[in-house]
């Protein structure tokens, strides 16, 4: 299912680059978290995404310019995909991954 996933997560992207590198950064995280049962749910989509990339992009320009810092592009991708947060470093026990 996951190989699937990340299959239809670059058969979206196409030619466009800009998707393209969204479609490689999901990927990545969801290699990361080892979550990838919501990624191609029906209704969510690059296209969608980067709609949300854009929004933030033009709420926070300074000038002609704005930039997204990676850990906050994770975070987007993150909640659009539910992929869910960075698990605790080894040794630690994240109370809420208990719930």
């Amino acid at each position: 299912m996951f190989e699937i996933e990340k299959d239809v997560l670059r058969k979206e992207a196409g030619g466009d680059r800009f998707l393209q590198m969204m479609a490689n950064q999901t990927i990545e995280l969801m290699d990361e978290r080892r979550r990838a049962g919501t990624i191609g749910q029906e209704g969510k989509s690059l296209k969608d995404l980067k709609k949300i990339f854009d929004k933030f992009a033009e709420e926070h320009k300074q000038g002609k310019q704005a930039v997204i810092m990676p850990d906050e592009a994770a975070e987007m991708i993150c909640d659009y995909f539910e992929l869910g947060r960075k698990k605790a470093p080894t040794g630690r026990v994240n109370v809420l991954d208990m719930l």
